[in-house]
Parts: C-alpha cells; sequence; structure tokens
C-alpha cells in the first residue's frame, strides 16, 4: 500500500495471511522513502573502501549495482538514517562458485555478526531479502568512527555491511535495492493463520509518497495475501 496521487494515507493496521502450505515466517514491514537510505559497494583492499552507488541501487537499471566481486572480503553497505530490519534485493546477474556471507552491522566500536532472521545462501536471479531484527547496541556511525573518517560512509547512518568471506568465481549483480523498517514479524505461522498488527496510536502512521506498507512473507506462495487498513488525509 503507497499513495495514490493527491492522497495522503494513514497506516492503522494490517493483517498478513500464510497461505503457503505450511508453517511460515510472516511480517509487516515499512518501505522507507529514498532519500532516507543510500548505498554502494565495499573494497576491502582499499583505505577508502566505500564508494557510494546509490543511483545504481535506487533505479531499475538492470545490472548496474554490483553486490559482490570475485575478491574476498568485498561486498556492498545499506546505510540509513533511520533502523531498518529488512534489505530488498532484486538480482539480475546470478552468482557462479560456492561463496560464503557474512552479514554485519556498526555497534560503534566494530563490525559485529548481525544475526538474521532469512538472508540468501546464494544469490541467483530472484528478488531476495536480508531480513533480522535491529540489535540492541546497533549504533548510528559518528565522526571518529574508522567507517566514516577512513572508509567513507557517512555519519548519522545506521550501516549494515554484506561481505564475501569467501568470494564468488563470478559476482552477481543486481536491478535495484530497498529498504525497510520491519514493524512486526511472526515465526511458524500455521498455514492459513494470519499475523495481525494494529498501530498502538490511534492517530496511525502517516504515508508519504514514495512510502509504502509492504508484508514479508518467508515463504513465497500466489495464494499468501495481505490486507491493509488506513484512511485519507488531505
Amino acid at each position: 500500500m503507497s499513495p495514490a496521487s493527491g492522497k495522503n494515507l494513514v497506516f492503522l493496521g494490517a493483517t498478513v495471511n500464510n497461505r503457503s502450505g505450511g508453517a511460515a515466517i510472516v511480517g509487516v514491514g515499512f518501505k522507507l522513502h529514498n532519500d532516507r537510505w543510500k548505498a554502494g559497494q565495499w573494497d576491502d583492499s582499499e583505505t577508502a573502501s566505500y564508494t557510494d552507488d546509490t543511483t545504481d541501487a535506487q533505479d531499475s537499471g538492470t545490472n548496474d549495482f554490483a553486490l559482490f566481486t570475485t575478491t574476498n572480503d568485498d561486498g556492498f553497505v545499506v546505510q540509513s538514517l533511520d533502523k531498518f530490519g529488512i534489505i530488498g534485493i532484486d538480482v539480475t546477474t546470478a552468482e557462479v562458485g560456492s561463496p560464503t556471507y557474512v552479514v554485519e552491522y556498526w555497534n560503534g566500536t566494530a563490525w559485529t555478526d548481525l544475526g538474521t532472521i532469512e538472508e540468501p545462501t546464494d544469490y541467483d536471479i530472484a528478488e531476495h531479502a536480508i531480513v533480522f531484527s535491529p540489535p540492541i547496541d546497533w549504533t548510528a556511525l559518528a565522526a571518529g568512527d574508522t567507517p566514516v573518517d577512513t572508509d567513507g560512509l557517512t555519519a548519522g547512518y545506521y550501516a549494515i555491511k554484506v561481505d564475501a568471506s569467501a568470494a564468488p568465481t563470478t559476482a552477481p549483480l543486481a536491478k535495484t535495492l530497498w529498504v525497510a523498517k520491519l514493524y512486526d514479524y511472526k515465526e511458524a505461522v500455521a498455514d492459513n493463520a494470519v499475523l495481525n498488527f494494529n498501530v498502538e496510536d490511534s492517530i496511525g502512521v502517516a504515508l508519504q509518497a514514495g512510502e509504502s506498507i509492504i508484508p514479508y512473507f518467508g515463504t513465497a506462495a500466489a495464494t499468501n495475501s495481505f490486507s491493509v487498513r488506513y484512511r485519507e488525509i488531505g
């Protein structure tokens, strides 16, 4: 759900129905406006490891965002002004090889392993998601931090770094990325059971142009369903 032209919407709640044929993780997310996040490549061999590539991350040009290289420890970084819980990745060139990937967050002192709800085991041609609960000690980057002063990341942003500790022999490429907050999720939702989510504040959450409420299904199925409660303003 996203605002139509000339309309402002207030999100009040949602129902996510798992119809995948078995128990699955389901959730409700809030896709961030593009001006709230940025992304780029990480070249671990360079002193300034980060190169911004936000334009390619956010547009729909095929094969223009490099996710990894064929060198160990290279990858990509997503930075956001808000804490988030989903990175969506539309892969259009598949990896080759048997790589090993590592997902990390900045805790104010060091890059730290991120326990994820879901992450790709391989980057084949498909839409993938890295899904996680924001760690309690996840800290916004600050002046004086090595990722800011040396590597070129941006102070005031929360960062997630994804790299290949064992690199692919052919590196995957993405068409586009997107970033979302994870409002709520539940593990092992039974087939034909639902997750109901209601905004605690009766006023609701206002959506601006370019923002949207999205479902998360751990198991894809054409019969899965998602309904949203909202009201129009303006």
